[in-house]
């Protein structure tokens, strides 16, 4: 089994005495596991032709992608155990984007102790030359190793861990007593041919000792579940070996381009004053709201509308999600996780209202959105031409977020762990519910660019005393990663926020606790230049 040219002496199973770590613990060497001895050609042949082994030891499965679970990562146990001892002493940060939260350590390769030494050792002179000709992988010895903590309503979401030259990803669980109902599973996604991921197919539960390997490639998406149980922590070390970099073929991702709004735009002369709450009828507090939006380009309308209309309408969106399972899913998981029903603009009334009112349910709602009526009233508070522009498009649906929903950021998010860019905390302002840094300006200040506000998202919420702590919240970032924005979804609240191309956002995961729990959202986005 060739070692590579520039090998250490091995410490990996020297019998001279204990070596003391810095905290004092004994730290034993390690016993190679079994299943390195085991025939090569056999499962070289089994990993090459896509086929299925499993003995007591070792399991390797082709689906949903080639992937490997060892029972024995070592052969005597005490070695991690002295791991799990110091534990403490590592320094972990917090870890925090659209796809993920948990905390890791930073890269082992350079931290001074005894057991990462010898983990080191037994991974670049056993474990990865086991690797190379079992799988015939090309690896060039390069090896990242991190300490990784999830705790209660950590996780990490659908991804495929491509990244430049990483060919091989691996976890070594370090928990003695997890439990599956914990969560911190490892899910495995099905994927379609043009590369897409469908739904999770097997799920393997953390196991002291276990480690797991999977090839990376276009169609490697996984996902660690939240963990669901207070006072636990999941910890692994995890990594990849590295070899030449594969070409990674283009993904074509689902676009919506929306519908021209003038085709569908009709006029109700009496909708807002029978939808809307009386204050927005009146010039002042439209001019507040426009002075907001000129400076901070957002503003969170509170009581948009009457308390009449908004608990009928709350009653028709139960309705419809419960007794007519109109919402349907929303993916694939690597962008988004909701539900929705109404995608795209409402059916036209050819009829004037006059005396009738339109109903006071989700039609209705939507008739209300994409009235004259309503841009006219919007024009005065942003002073943006939505009733004049021959080029004003729109996409608007109705979403569902519960347990389990997110959707990530539209320019891809934060892909990969690893070395992850710290983003400050999003906090909220107690006034508004919204935090702001000029959505619309920010980017455009920081890289001097021209490009002014061209898109206009308008979010109505459908809730009853939403917890911020749950998730659920619409945030801002622009491209470079800079935080703008962070909207609560408060019931009965209209926001608006005006911004370009630069500007993205992402619903962030709703974990476990919210439980049954959850809320709707009106959603429409327009671009007043056509380009969505």
């Amino acid at each position: 089994m060739p070692h590579g040219k520039n090998k250490r002496k091995s410490v990996v199973d020297d019998e001279s005495a204990p070596k003391k770590s810095s905290s004092g613990t004994a730290c034993s060497s390690i016993v190679p596991s079994k299943v390195i001895g085991q025939g090569v050609e056999k499962l070289k042949s089994v990993w090459l032709n896509q086929e299925n082994y499993s003995d007591e030891l070792l399991s390797l499965c082709s689906t949903p992608f080639q992937h490997g679970e060892c029972k024995s990562f070592v052969d005597n146990e005490e070695f991690l155990e002295e791991l799990l001892e110091k534990m403490d002493t590592f320094e972990f940060h917090l870890k925090e984007s659209d796809l993920f939260q948990f905390r890791q350590s930073d890269d082992l390769k350079s931290f001074v102790d005894p057991h990462i030494y010898i983990l080191m050792e037994y991974l670049t002179n056993s474990i990865l030359p086991w690797l190379k000709d079992v799988t015939g992988l090309p690896l060039n010895g390069s090896i990242d190793l991190f300490l990784s903590d999830y705790r209660k309503n950590d996780f990490l979401l659908c991804h495929d861990d491509e990244l430049d030259s990483r060919r091989i990803a691996f976890i070594l669980y370090l928990n003695k007593t997890w439990k599956a109902e914990f969560g911190g599973k490892l899910d495995l996604f099905s994927a379609t041919k043009d590369i897409h991921p469908i739904s999770v197919v097997k799920s393997i539960t953390p196991e002291f000792n276990k480690f797991v390997f999977f090839s990376v490639g276009a169609t490697s998406f996984h996902q660690v579940s939240e963990v669901t149980e207070e006072g636990v922590k999941r910890l692994a070390l995890s990594g990849w070996f590295y070899g030449d970099p594969v070409p990674r073929p283009k993904i074509e991702f689902p676009k919506d381009h929306g519908y021209l709004l003038n085709d569908i735009m009709t006029s109700h002369p009496e909708i807002i004053t029978q939808f809307c709450s009386e204050s927005y009828s009146d010039e002042s507090t439209l001019q507040d709201i426009n002075e907001q939006v000129s400076e901070e380009s957002q503003v969170l309308i509170p009581g948009f509308l009457q308390d009449d209309v908004y608990k009928a309408i709350c009653i028709d969106m139960v309705d419809q999600d419960a007794t007519f399972g109109k919402f349907v899913q929303v993916g694939p998981p690597n962008m988004a996780c909701y539900q929705e029903m109404d995608k795209g603009p409402p059916v036209l009334l050819s009829a004037e209202l006059g005396q009738a009112a339109l109903s006071k349910n989700v039609q209705g709602l939507r008739q209300l959105f994409h009235s004259k009526e309503f841009f006219h009233l919007v024009e005065k508070v942003t002073e943006l031409p939505f009733t004049s522009s021959q080029l004003l498009r729109g996409t608007s649906s109705i979403r569902k977020y519960a347990k389990g929903s997110y959707s990530l950021l539209t320019s891809g998010g934060a892909k990969q762990t690893g070395d992850v860019k710290e983003k400050d905390d999003v906090t909220q302002n107690t006034d508004s519910a919204a935090e702001s840094n000029d959505v619309g300006d920010s980017a455009d200040d920081e890289n001097e660019s021209d490009e002014g506000p061209n898109l206009v998202d308008f979010i109505y919420f459908v809730s009853s005393k939403w917890n911020e702590n749950w998730g659920g919240l619409t945030i801002y970032n622009t491209d470079d990663g800079d935080h703008l924005l962070t909207v609560s979804p408060e019931g009965n609240c209209l926001a608006i926020v005006v911004r370009n191309s630069s500007v993205n956002s992402c619903v962030n995961y709703v974990n476990c606790d919210a439980g049954e729990e959850v809320y709707f959202a009106f959603t429409m986005t327009c671009a007043l230049d056509g380009n969505l």
